[in-house]
């Protein structure tokens, strides 16, 4: 993929107009879409579109064992720090009447 500032323009109506061109120009590269002076959408690739959808299924997964690990340390955390509180001498509650 290219940077933003490579990114081929279109607006609007130049897309519609020039739709061929459109489709042509994006495959080399994501290509910008504006109505009114302002991005509102990007053509891509099916290229591009499949890798960035493996690569965020990659991504996915990671972050789903980066929980599970976090979710089992916590768990550990807690049954090690229940273990060391019953270790502790209790101390011993004075009443004052």
């Amino acid at each position: 993929m290219t940077t933003a500032a490579t990114t081929p323009v279109f607006n609007a109506k130049d897309a519609k107009m020039r739709f061929g061109q459109l489709l042509d120009a994006a495959m080399n590269s994501p290509v910008a879409i504006t109505r009114n002076n302002r991005h509102v959408a990007y053509i891509i690739s099916k290229r591009d579109f499949d890798a960035m959808a493996t690569r965020m299924a990659a991504l996915e997964a990671r972050l789903a064992e980066a929980e599970a690990d976090h979710a089992a340390f916590e768990l550990a955390l807690r049954a090690n720090a229940e273990s060391v509180a019953s270790l502790l001498p209790v101390p011993e509650v004075a009443l004052h009447y």
